[in-house]
């Protein structure tokens, strides 16, 4: 599932990346956010060009990339959803090689994910297992938070149950409201209720800036919207775990207190080992 909004620069490669997969019975959901430019342009004729196997979906305003994968997910026909950014590119063997991950960890899991290659710099995202491990439901939530958000997956990594992917329409609202925390919310969200597996295939190029995934912000709203999201964040794990560690004082109320962005506050033993 692809949602885009002004991304004619880079969203022909994005697309060509799909169309390369070697995995056969690939389904493509594109999802235009509102875009101006020529995006919208090259995504008609990816639909064009893959008929009976490509969608493209036209919000008449922009909705925010949570909210625009609801509305893919809900046209998808395919049991799971993998997510690429418009500026990003899959490996040719991405979804074949991260759906046998999957199926050689049998079990019912939730979130799936490896590293992404970080561009130009030919350096990789941190994840928490340098070999596939199924953390189990609410687990991983520790090392997102003490590594300052730093293994949070990125999106053009992931994938995940599409039912599970709709259950979190409740968290949209939440969602709408912030810009650097949005993705956060619902990898949380996912990660909370189901297992997740870890994996270190990185076969995914991020193209963009760390400023991508947190936008130049001054510190003071970059604490508001850390802190919004936080609250989010401990009232949905509140309805799903209440006993969870980080729901104790020394978990998310500290750092709600004391919220700084990127520094590591929650004690080490909290951290997933």
């Amino acid at each position: 599932m692809i949602p885009f909004r002004d991304e004619e620069r880079f969203l022909g490669d994005a697309l060509r990346s799909v169309g390369s997969q070697t995995l056969a019975g690939w389904e493509a959901v594109l999802v235009d956010d509102g875009s101006t430019d020529g995006g919208a342009e090259l995504a008609r004729g990816f639909v064009r060009d893959h008929p009976g196997r490509s969608r493209l979906l036209r919000l008449p305003r922009s909705a925010g990339a949570f909210a625009a994968r609801l509305r893919g997910a809900a046209l998808a026909r395919a049991g799971l959803v993998a997510f690429l950014d418009a500026d990003d590119v899959w490996d040719p063997d991405y979804l074949a090689v991260h759906a046998a991950r999957r199926r050689a960890a049998r079990g019912e899991l939730g979130l799936s994910y490896g590293p992404c290659r970080l561009g130009a710099s030919g350096g990789a995202q941190t994840v928490p297992a340098l070999r596939p491990r199924v953390f189990g439901a609410g687990e991983l939530l520790r090392n997102f938070l003490s590594s300052g958000y730093g293994t949070t997956p990125y999106p053009s990594a992931v994938i995940l149950p599409r039912a599970l992917l709709l259950s979190l329409s409740h968290l949209a609202a939440d969602a709408a409201r912030l810009t650097v925390f949005e993705d956060q919310l619902l990898f949380w969200g996912a990660a909370a209720r189901r297992p997740t597996l870890v994996h270190a295939d990185a076969r995914v190029v991020y193209r963009g800036s760390r400023a991508k995934s947190f936008p130049k912000a001054r510190g003071a709203a970059r604490l508001r919207e850390e802190r919004e999201f936080l609250r989010a964040a401990a009232r949905d794990l509140a309805s799903v775990d209440p006993g969870h560690p980080l729901l104790g004082p020394d978990g998310l109320p500290a750092r709600l207190e004391g919220a700084a962005f990127f520094r590591r506050r929650i004690p080490p033993e909290l951290a997933a080992r």
